[in-house]
C-alpha cells in the first residue's frame, strides 16, 4: 500500500485535506476522523483515474522532504496536521483477468 503525506487543516464543522504530492486531489469533513476517512477515499479515487488516464502516479515524498518546503513548513506551523494517508495497491483490472484456456 502506498501512503501520501496530506495536511488537513481546519476547525471543528469543517476541515480540508489536500495532498502536496497530488495536486486536485481534495478531501473534506466535519471532524478530523472524516476528513482522514474521506481522504483515503478520495486519494484512491483519484490514483485510479490517473491510472485510468496512463498517467505516471506521482512519486509520494516524506515528511521530512515536505517539511524543507518553506510553504509546507509554513502550514505546518500555522497548525495544519500532517497524516499519512493509504491507498491501496490499485492495478490495471485486466490484468487479473482469468486466462482462457
Amino acid at each position: 500500500m502506498t501512503h501520501y503525506v496530506a495536511l488537513i487543516a481546519g476547525q471543528n464543522g469543517a476541515y480540508d485535506v489536500v495532498f502536496p504530492d497530488c495536486p486536485g486531489c481534495v478531501a473534506h469533513g466535519r471532524t478530523i476522523d472524516e476528513a482522514h476517512r474521506r481522504a483515503s477515499a478520495e486519494l484512491s479515487r483519484w490514483l485510479r483515474d490517473q491510472d485510468a488516464s496512463h498517467i505516471i502516479r506521482p512519486v509520494a515524498r516524506s515528511q521530512a522532504t515536505l517539511l524543507a518546503n518553506l510553504d509546507f513548513a509554513d502550514a505546518v506551523a500555522d497548525g495544519a496536521l500532517m497524516m499519512s494517508v493509504g491507498a491501496g495497491a490499485m492495478q490495471d483490472p485486466a490484468a487479473h483477468q482469468p486466462s482462457m484456456r
